[in-house]
């Protein structure tokens, strides 16, 4: 009995180093993704109760954790972060439908890029249905960086 409840202690003690251990590597070497990067997702909302959406919804996670392309990695690239709730988050909407992807094709138009002094445009969201201004901030404070 007294050793089960040894070999129960050491376990709970070994979890307990391995969590502190985890929180502190991702602190000092880790990078804050509120999406996680490379995520794929196909939505297909039911037509009889969604009749005005796509069929398909796209939801893609570009390697720095935002909700779109990859970012190029070119000279006089413009880039925009959007932050927010679920309206800029548009969950049920494809990334091109989305306000976010209309804003780039908007933006990367030959007279927006000229306007912008670029040579592309880049928007990425990092938007997440019900956050709050504290939430936001916090998502800001460690992507920012």
């Amino acid at each position: 009995m007294v050793a089960a409840i040894l070999i129960i202690a050491a376990l709970l003690a070994l979890l307990a180093a391995a969590e502190l251990l985890s929180r502190w590597w991702i602190r000092r070497h880790g990078h804050y993704y509120v999406l996680p990067p490379g995520w794929r997702m196909r939505l297909r909302p039911d037509p009889d109760v969604f009749p005005q959406l796509e069929r398909v919804t796209r939801f893609d996670v570009n390697a720095d954790g935002e909700r779109g392309d990859e970012v190029p990695r070119v000279e006089g690239l413009y880039r925009i972060l959007v932050a927010g709730g679920s309206q800029p988050e548009g969950y049920l909407l494809d990334q091109e439908t989305a306000w976010p992807g209309a804003l780039q094709r908007l933006l990367g138009t030959p007279a927006c890029l000229q306007r912008l002094g670029a040579t592309r445009v880049h928007v990425g969201s990092i938007a997440r249905s019900g956050v709050g201004s504290e939430g936001l901030n916090l998502m800001l404070a460690r992507v920012l960086p």
